[in-house]
């Protein structure tokens, strides 16, 4: 074979080579092309999640929030009926039968409540003195002393004799 047939031969090699290379070039920058708009939309996906998250996490702030406010309100009711409350000593001038003694309660405590509050605030106040002042936790108290507790909150449970009551004692 001669020089230039080689030469020849070789030349076509090479050309075809190319012609390989650039097909796979192409066929692999199309499949690279393909990849990146999946991963495009991919990426959109995930932004769109990410909008979603934030718009429910406002969301979840918003009730949170709210919620605070609803807790600082009541504990701020709380509060004021716990300032309602009074110890045993108070003074008994203005309570005749000594119900609101008995119960720890300020002779006014019942102003401007509701039924519901009322009631709660009986059924605390009862039970913090039946405790406090039960025989078998306190020997300085008498079962006695417990009776005339019990006949207090009873009394007091019916709104129509707590109202008597209150008025008596104005």
């Amino acid at each position: 074979m001669s020089e230039q047939t080689a030469r020849n031969i070789w030349e076509f090699d090479r050309t075809r080579n190319r012609g390989e290379n650039a097909r796979n070039i192409a066929d692999d920058i199309k499949r690279r092309i393909s990849a990146l708009s999946q991963t495009q939309g991919e990426i959109e996906s995930l932004r769109q999640e990410v909008v979603n998250a934030s718009g429910k996490e406002m969301e979840l702030r918003r009730e949170i929030r709210e919620l605070k406010e609803r807790l600082a309100k009541s504990e701020t009711r709380e509060g004021e009926l716990e300032k309602k409350i009074l110890k045993i000593d108070t003074d008994s001038s203005n309570d005749p039968k000594g119900y609101f003694k008995i119960l720890g309660l300020d002779p006014e405590a019942f102003n401007g409540l509701s039924e519901n509050l009322i009631e709660g605030l009986l059924k605390k106040n009862y039970h913090f003195s039946s405790f406090r002042n039960h025989p078998d936790q306190n020997n300085k108290c008498t079962p006695e002393e417990m009776q005339l507790l019990n006949e207090a909150y009873h009394f007091f449970m019916n709104a129509k004799n707590r109202i008597e009551y209150c008025q008596q004692e104005n």
